[in-house]
């Protein structure tokens, strides 16, 4: 693997809904993080009960818009689009369900020798996303 073919990857088990694919693009000690949502993940286990939530209470889909890799280094920008199925404390309520949203989101990732993500940093709006959800005043 080489250059931004994990991001593509990612993507591509996002939209599959493949929650071990998605997780299998971070490598065991990864250092995943959501500065927005408050979320700061350490290790493989953790983003795979991520995605598990992710996937499993909302229709997500993600486009891969824009990416580049320098080094170990990388950078990806996608637009996240979901339907609301189930509530995620914290995060939607339960009178989100049936609501979409979408939002771009930006992340600045480390890879490691195997092309793999050894650090993400989740960077989206979740303010437009509560928003389209009907949570705040838009």
């Amino acid at each position: 693997m080489t250059g931004t073919d994990i991001f593509g990857r990612l993507m591509d088990a996002v939209n599959d809904k493949d929650i071990d694919g998605a997780a299998n693009c971070y490598s065991e000690d990864v250092h995943y993080a959501e500065p927005g949502i408050n979320c700061n993940l350490h290790g493989r286990d953790q983003v795979h009960r991520l995605y598990t939530s992710w996937l499993t209470n909302a229709d997500l889909k993600a486009r891969l818009d824009d990416a580049f890799t320098a080094g170990d280094r990388g950078a990806f920008v996608f637009t996240m689009t979901a339907t609301v199925v189930k509530e995620i404390a914290g995060l939607w309520p339960a009178d989100s369900v049936g609501r979409t949203f979408s939002v771009p989101v930006a992340v600045i990732a480390r890879l490691d020798s195997d092309g793999l993500m050894s650090e993400a940093v989740y960077h989206w709006d979740t303010m437009t996303m509560l928003s389209q959800l009907g949570q705040i005043p838009g």
